[in-house]
């Protein structure tokens, strides 16, 4: 199965590594300017054995995939210069159950949901100074750190960028240390369907003593409601409304509302599967541009996340879809409808 959890293989035991002091604060860039290859300080590739773990800081909140005892270790950094992005594995193999643990722990799901995953993906590429333009936040990352390109974000991934900021950290980039405190961060999914950060709360050192003659009744704080809660809130009236709005729009511009809908992260958090396909299909009506066929992918990456990509393909003709992708496109979406997790039927896999 393709995705962040596949596999179970060889453990290796977490082993304490302490921090390396920051030489500088200077390793702050904000644009990437052209780099000439063949004058650029050369990238050792990353590992292949990722077996092994590490940690940086304390043991209970740290994992990192490292090199072997002796391998050549990464140049220092060069100021302004961004560096070549790790080889990324051509296929899903990661196996190290310490991680996959680690990260379970942490974040309580064997993958992000989508909207999280981007907003962490992005919050590191910020740190370094990348701007992942119209593609996913995720896969920018991913072929960065050199994990499998799959856009989702899952143990592999997580683990990948803990230790390739973690070199960039020891390297003398102090940008790298608040690029590790986003990954090691627990997340959840708070109201309106934003990524939440839970911060820690500080320690008490000596028990809080009442307030003396204390009258006033103390109010009850509302629940939070769960990611599954607020969808089922949103989705009715959002879902209606954006429909509506496809039916209102002239044939020449419904594809381009189609394409807002599908692009904006909270109109496609409320929508329901139906109107997902509904969106698809405006966009496969007529001339499909490259952009459109990206927005359509996005939504369907969403759905299987959700488990809802089988109520969605339902909804859509599956032949002219294929159509309208690309070859790469179509490989992916048939990488997704294999996956169980992703909603999909075995008589719609079939059909890819």
């Amino acid at each position: 199965m393709a995705g962040e959890t596949s596999g179970v293989g060889a453990q290796a035991p977490f082993v304490p590594l302490q921090k390396a002091p920051v030489a500088d604060n200077t390793r702050v860039v904000t644009t990437v300017p052209p780099v000439d290859l063949q004058t650029q300080a050369p990238i050792i590739a990353a590992p292949k054995d990722q077996t092994n773990v590490a940690q940086t800081g304390t043991a209970s909140t740290q994992v990192a995939i490292v090199d072997e005892p002796g391998q050549t270790t990464l140049p220092p950094l060069q100021p302004a210069i961004e560096e070549a992005d790790l080889p990324s594995p051509s296929r899903y193999e990661f196996k190290n159950t310490q991680v996959i643990s680690a990260f379970k722990e942490k974040h309580g799901r064997r993958v992000l949901s989508s909207q999280t995953g981007e907003a962490m993906a992005a919050a590191v590429l910020g740190q370094l100074g990348i701007d992942p333009g119209n593609e996913s936040a995720v896969r920018r990352l991913q072929r960065k750190i050199g994990a499998y390109p799959d856009g989702k974000f899952g143990p592999e991934t997580w683990g990948k960028a803990i230790a390739y900021l973690s070199s960039r950290h020891d390297r003398g980039d102090a940008a790298a240390q608040d690029g590790l405190a986003i990954l090691l961060t627990p997340t959840s999914t708070g109201a309106g369907g934003q990524p939440v950060i839970h911060q820690p709360q500080p320690r008490q050192t000596q028990p809080v003593a009442p307030a003396p003659q204390q009258t006033a009744p103390v109010e009850p704080q509302p629940a939070e409601l769960t990611e599954t809660e607020v969808r089922t809130v949103l989705s009715g009236p959002s879902s209606e409304a954006m429909e509506k709005q496809l039916d209102d729009a002239s044939y020449s511009s419904s594809d381009d509302v189609a394409y807002n809908n599908l692009t904006n992260p909270a109109a496609l958090f409320a929508m329901k599967p139906k109107t997902v396909a509904k969106s698809i299909t405006a966009m496969i009506e007529g001339w499909t541009t490259s952009d459109e066929t990206k927005a359509m992918m996005t939504g369907l990456r969403s759905q299987a996340a959700t488990g809802q990509l089988g109520q969605t393909l339902a909804n859509l003709d599956i032949g002219d879809l294929k159509d309208a992708l690309s070859t790469e496109q179509n490989a992916e979406l048939k990488t997704m409808v294999s996956d169980p997790y992703s909603g999909a039927t075995a008589e719609q896999a079939a059909k890819f």
